[in-house]
């Protein structure tokens, strides 16, 4: 699965990265980035890729007042295309979630010890996500989509984000199947459990053990 992650590189960087045509978000570096918050989504439009915010935990379009479901901050991409809540979004309203890298936990020694997963390479990476806008608000609210854990993350999680390069979240957007992605190549390293409290936000969070 995927639920907590950061994004601290500088924007100028994203822009160029995700080559976006607009500089009018407001953006500052999150080291500990949690469901229920708006997060950061790139998305295509007529007028070339945006950036804006949306609120991490999909509520499917069709939701309206009386609805009472749980928002998901997950999907899975095997069958996003097929399910009710997200067939839509997932045909029609692709985004990409920026980010540096994804947090994970593993039970050692009687607790649960934080991980940090980045590139090799150190690039940014994008999350493929899906987006949203139901009756029931009117606010945007999106989830990042998980396939299998490949060999290098089965020992943490059985689950991990579809994790793309700038270049390869493009594709996504012009709707690409997941299929067509190759597993990202990724290195990791214990990380302070100050990540474990959301309302810890500072470089601390990522600092190796």
């Amino acid at each position: 699965m995927c639920g907590r992650y950061m994004l601290y590189t500088e924007k100028e960087y994203l822009l160029h990265m995700f080559d976006l045509s607009h500089h009018d978000f407001l953006y500052e570096p999150r080291y500990n980035i949690a469901p229920g918050q708006d997060i950061l989504c790139v998305v295509a439009s007529s007028k070339g890729n945006r950036a804006g915010y949306i609120k991490w935990g999909f509520v499917p379009e069709w939701a309206g007042e009386g609805w009472s479901g749980k928002p998901l901050i997950n999907a899975r991409i095997e069958t996003a295309a097929e399910k009710a809540s997200f067939k839509h979004s997932f045909s029609q309203r692709r985004c990409l979630i920026p980010a540096n890298g994804f947090y994970e936990w593993r039970n050692e020694n009687g607790h649960k010890q934080p991980y940090r997963f980045t590139a090799t390479d150190q690039q940014i990476v994008a999350f493929a996500g899906i987006w949203s806008k139901s009756n029931k608000d009117n606010h945007a609210t999106c989830a990042i989509l998980t396939k299998e854990s490949d060999s290098f993350m089965q020992s943490y999680h059985h689950r991990m984000p579809l994790v793309l390069s700038a270049k390869q979240g493009q594709d996504w957007l012009k709707g690409w199947n997941f299929e067509d992605f190759p597993d990202p190549r990724l290195e990791t390293a214990a990380v302070s459990s100050a990540v474990n409290n959301t309302r810890n936000d500072t470089v601390e969070c990522i600092q190796t053990l």
